[in-house]
C-alpha cells in the first residue's frame, strides 16, 4: 500500500504544490513538502469469527495502528513514548463501555471487564509501533468478545474512541477524523466536484435555497425554491442531509441526474447537471467609500487568488482615488499555511514572512518574499480579535513585522503551531502538530499571540485611540511590541504588562475596529506615525 501523503488542515506548510509519498518501510526521509494531493487507501474488511460481533477486521485495526503510531513516531513535534499512546488508546475504549478497564502491571497489560479478564500481552519495548500495533489489535478483538457494548460497536466508533483518547494526550490541536469527518474536511481545504447550490431538507427531499452564479446549476436553470425530488433515478425523501449531499457531489465532469419541482408546478423537469470543482468561498470584498475591505474567513485552496482578484477588482473600480485596503482577519480559525505565505508576499516586496521549527529535520522551513506588491505600497490594515488563529496570525505577523500593515483590535489566539493531515487507511485523517510557527521578528506566536499595533479593547472613541497611538515612542503600543519580539528576554514584570495590555477578545468590537482603520489610512500623516510604531519596536 502506498504512504499517505501530508497536508494540513489548520495549517499547510510549503507553497510549491510539491507532494510526497513514503515507500512501504513508512520512512518520512523522503518528505520534501506538505502541500500535495492525498494517495487514497482502502479499508480491508472481513467478517469477525465470533458471528455475534459487529463486523469489525483485526487486519484493518492492525494496519489502522501501525499508520498511526508510526506516525506519531517519526513526525509528532516532540518525541512520544509510543507505549504511552497505545495505553492511552485503549482506555478510549471506556468512552464505548465505562466497565472495561485496562490494566499495566510489571511487563503484562490486560484488558477486563469487571473481575473477568478479557486478554493479556507482554509488553514490547516501548517505542516499537508496530509491536504495539499488534497488542493492541489483539487486545481490542479480545474486549470484544467479552464486552457486549464493544461487541456491537461500529468499527468507526471503536477508532474514534481509540484515536481521540490517544491524541488528547498529544496536544489540543492533534486529532482524528473518521471517513466522513474527513471528506468534509478536503472538501473545505481543496474543494470538491459539485453542481452550486445550497440546499435545505424538505418532505419531498431537499429544496434550493441558493443557485451560485455562473455555476452548473445556474447554467442548466436551476432555481431557488426547486425541490430535488430524485438523484441520478434513486427518491430521496428518506434520505438524510448528508447522504443527499454526497450524491449531488462528484466527480468533475460528470454530469448528475436530477428530477425537480418547480413551485406552482406539480410536473416534474427532468435535468442533467455537469459537475465542476468547486471551492468553498473564503473571501469577501466590498467597498466603503475610498477604502477596499477584504473579509477573509479561512485558508483554503482558492483563498490566496480571491484575495489578489479583490485587489485587483478595488483598483480597476477606485483608481487612484483607492486610498487603502483593509484586511479583517477577525473570527478566522485559520487553514492552509501556503495560503497565509502566498497572500503575506502579494503585498510585502522582501523579507521573512514566517518559519517553521520541529523535531523532524524537514520541519526546518523558511519562507521569504519576492518582489513585487500588488497594492503598489497602497496603506493596509489588518483587523484582529482573540478568534483570528494559525494562519490568520502568521498573515497578520508577516505584515506587522515587514512594516507593511498597521494591525487593529486585540492580541490573536496564540495557536503557534502547524499540523500536518496524514489521511489513514480507512479514509480518516489524523492530524498531528509537527512544527511551531515564528514571526519574522523572530518570536514563536505559540501562547501569547500576535500583539496589535493599536488595541481596540481600551476605553475611547476611535479618535481617541488614534491619537493616543500617534504619539511614537511613548506610545504604549511601542513598548509592547518591543516586549513581545523579546518576549523569552523578558522580566517577569514586563511578561505581566504585556499579557495584561490587550488580552484576546472574542468580539469584533463592534465598528471601532474598522473605524480607527479607516482613519488611519485615509490620512497618510497619522497611516505613516503609526507604522512607525512597529518600525522602531525592537530597532526592525
Amino acid at each position: 500500500m502506498k504512504r499517505r501523503d501530508p497536508k494540513l488542515s489548520s495549517l499547510a506548510a510549503k507553497p510549491d504544490g510539491r507532494t510526497f509519498s513514503a515507500p512501504a518501510t513508512r520512512s518520512l526521509a523522503a518528505i520534501r513538502a506538505f502541500a500535495g494531493t492525498m494517495t487514497m487507501a482502502l479499508l480491508l474488511g472481513c467478517s469477525a469469527p465470533d458471528s455475534t460481533l459487529a463486523q469489525f477486521s483485526q487486519v484493518s485495526s492492525e494496519e489502522m495502528l501501525r499508520a498511526g503510531f508510526s506516525d506519531i513516531q517519526q513526525i509528532y513535534i516532540d518525541e512520544p513514548k509510543v507505549a504511552d499512546l497505545a495505553i492511552a488508546g485503549l482506555r478510549g475504549l471506556r468512552k464505548i463501555d465505562p466497565d472495561v478497564d485496562i490494566v499495566r502491571k510489571s511487563d503484562l497489560v490486560s484488558i477486563r471487564r469487571g473481575d473477568n479478564v478479557a486478554g493479556f500481552a507482554h509488553m514490547p519495548k516501548d517505542n516499537d509501533p508496530y509491536a504495539w500495533a499488534t497488542i493492541v489489535s489483539k487486545l481490542m478483538d479480545d474486549g470484544r468478545k467479552l464486552s457486549p457494548k464493544l461487541g456491537q460497536a461500529r468499527t468507526e466508533e471503536i477508532y474514534t474512541a481509540l484515536f481521540d483518547s490517544l491524541a488528547t494526550n498529544l496536544d489540543p490541536y492533534s486529532r482524528y477524523s473518521g471517513a466522513d469527518e474527513a471528506q468534509d474536511n478536503r472538501a473545505s481545504r481543496d474543494g470538491f466536484g459539485g453542481i452550486g447550490v445550497t440546499i435545505v431538507p424538505h418532505t419531498d427531499g431537499v429544496e434550493i435555497t441558493k443557485v451560485v452564479s455562473g455555476l452548473p446549476a445556474d447554467r442548466a436553470g436551476l432555481q431557488r425554491g426547486d425541490r430535488i425530488l430524485s438523484i441520478n433515478g434513486h427518491g430521496i425523501s428518506s434520505f438524510g442531509l448528508r447522504r443527499i449531499a454526497r450524491l449531488l457531489q462528484g466527480p468533475v465532469g460528470r454530469s448528475v441526474e436530477l428530477a425537480v419541482r418547480r413551485k406552482n408546478n406539480p410536473a416534474s423537469l427532468q435535468m442533467s447537471v455537469p459537475r465542476t470543482h468547486i471551492t468553498p468561498q473564503s473571501v469577501f470584498y466590498r467597498l466603503e467609500e475610498d477604502v477596499a475591505v477584504i473579509e477573509i474567513t479561512s485558508f483554503n485552496s482558492e483563498t490566496a487568488s480571491s484575495v489578489a482578484q479583490s485587489v485587483f477588482r478595488a483598483r480597476h473600480q477606485k483608481g487612484v482615488n483607492l486610498r487603502g485596503l483593509v484586511l479583517d482577519l477577525r473570527d478566522n480559525p485559520g487553514g492552509l499555511l501556503h495560503q497565509a505565505v502566498r497572500i503575506a508576499d502579494l503585498f510585502i516586496e522582501q523579507g521573512r514572512i514566517v518559519s517553521t521549527r520541529g523535531r523532524h529535520r524537514d520541519s526546518l522551513q523558511y519562507f521569504d518574499a519576492t518582489p513585487g506588491d500588488i497594492a503598489n505600497n497602497l496603506p493596509m490594515a489588518v483587523l484582529l480579535n482573540g478568534y483570528s488563529a494559525s494562519a490568520a496570525e502568521i498573515l497578520a505577523a508577516a505584515l506587522q513585522d515587514n512594516k507593511r500593515a498597521i494591525l487593529i483590535g486585540t492580541t490573536s489566539y496564540g495557536k503557534g503551531t502547524v499540523q500536518t493531515v496524514l489521511r489513514m487507511p480507512n479514509d480518516g485523517e489524523l492530524v498531528l502538530t509537527w512544527a511551531r510557527l515564528y514571526a519574522p521578528s523572530g518570536y514563536s506566536m505559540n501562547g501569547l499571540g500576535v500583539v496589535p499595533t493599536i488595541c481596540t479593547t481600551k476605553k475611547g472613541s476611535a479618535e481617541d485611540l488614534v491619537q493616543r497611538a500617534l504619539v511614537a515612542e511613548s506610545s504604549p503600543s511601542h513598548q509592547m511590541l518591543s516586549i513581545r519580539r523579546t518576549y523569552q528576554k523578558a522580566s517577569v514584570a514586563d511578561r505581566k504588562l504585556l499579557t495584561s495590555y490587550c488580552p484576546a477578545a472574542a468580539s469584533r468590537q463592534g465598528n471601532i475596529d474598522l473605524k480607527v482603520a479607516r482613519m488611519l489610512l485615509t490620512v497618510q500623516k497619522s497611516y505613516m506615525r503609526t507604522i512607525h510604531l512597529a518600525r522602531t519596536a525592537n530597532g526592525l
